[in-house]
């Protein structure tokens, strides 16, 4: 079940490029699953849209361009898998692993801030946001799905892993997805729905 919080939406359509001023927002009560820190707060107002919204559209840090400087958050996570040998300072993968084996990275090289057993926190741009909040989406909608963590080894020096992951398409949208990747996802849903339909 969602979490009411008050955020800011759309008062109107906006283009991308867009300087999102105080006139083109309204606040209201939201429910969502998503953290709260991962909506737009007073730090965003007149920041530029990175893309285009539609009127009421709940307004996220990640659609706004980031500054100089790669503006990121600190993201607490309690539903990525890790084991026990991982610690604060390790560097690692998440991973999410679909019911029929399909294993993408959807986030890569990422530096544990914290790591307890009630969850793990991560340094995050609003692209990384993102792609975890489709692929914890994707968590939910498909039974079996996983996301868990891989830690790179201490004792020698490993190249960082390329991101395979597929969003689904409302992310891949606000993330200016080509057409070929978002026609992967959909074959990879199709995969997906044919895998339940045998189990």
């Amino acid at each position: 079940m969602g979490v009411r919080n008050t955020i800011y939406l759309a008062a109107r359509d906006m283009q991308r490029g867009e300087l999102v001023t105080r006139e083109k927002l309204y606040k209201a009560e939201y429910c969502s699953e998503q953290p709260a820190d991962w909506f737009m707060t007073e730090k965003e107002v007149g920041k530029e849209l990175r893309v285009a919204v539609k009127e009421g559209t709940p307004l996220l840090v990640a659609m706004f361009l980031e500054e100089e400087g790669n503006e990121q958050r600190e993201v607490f996570l309690s539903s990525i898998r890790i084991n026990e040998a991982m610690e604060a300072g390790d560097r690692v993968d998440v991973r999410i692993v679909y019911k029929n084996g399909e294993d993408y990275v959807v986030l890569s090289d990422k530096e544990l801030l914290l790591c307890e057993t009630s969850g793990i926190v991560l340094l995050l741009s609003g692209e990384e946001i993102e792609l975890l909040s489709s692929a914890m989406a994707d968590e939910k909608q498909y039974p079996d799905t996983q996301l868990y963590a891989v830690r790179y080894p201490h004792e020698k020096q490993t190249e960082k892993s390329v991101v395979t992951y597929l969003p689904n398409k409302a992310v891949a949208g606000l993330l200016g997805r080509q057409e070929e990747q978002l026609k992967l996802r959909e074959k990879l849903e199709k995969r997906l729905a044919q895998t339940e339909e045998i189990w």
